[in-house]
C-alpha cells in the first residue's frame, strides 16, 4: 500500500507543478512556492518508499506518506494566503 500512496504522491508533485503552467498565468511568487513544495513532496515520496523498505511494517511509510499530503495542501494554502496578502494593490 506504501508504494501506491508513494506514487500518489509524485502524481501529485507533477500535477501542481503542471497546473502552475496553465494558460492563466499564476504569479511568479506562487510558482516558486509550487515548485519548492513540489521537489520537496518528491523528496517525501522517496522517504516513504525508503521506510517502507527498510521498517519492520508499512504503517510507518503509510503514515509518512498521509502527513505528507496534509503538511502540502497547509503548506499551498499558506502560500496562497502569503502571496494574496503581500500583492500589490
Amino acid at each position: 500500500m506504501y508504494l501506491a500512496l508513494a506514487v500518489i504522491l509524485m502524481v501529485l508533485a507533477v500535477f501542481s507543478v503542471v497546473a502552475a503552467h496553465r494558460p492563466r498565468p499564476a504569479s511568479d511568487q506562487l510558482r516558486g512556492f509550487v515548485y519548492v513544495g513540489a521537489v520537496a513532496l518528491l523528496g517525501l515520496a522517496g522517504a516513504v518508499i525508503v521506510v517502507g523498505i527498510v521498517a519492520d511494517r508499512a504503517a510507518r511509510a503509510e503514515g509518512l506518506a498521509i502527513f505528507g499530503f496534509f503538511t502540502y495542501a497547509i503548506y499551498l494554502a499558506a502560500a496562497v494566503l502569503i502571496v494574496r496578502v503581500t500583492r500589490p494593490r
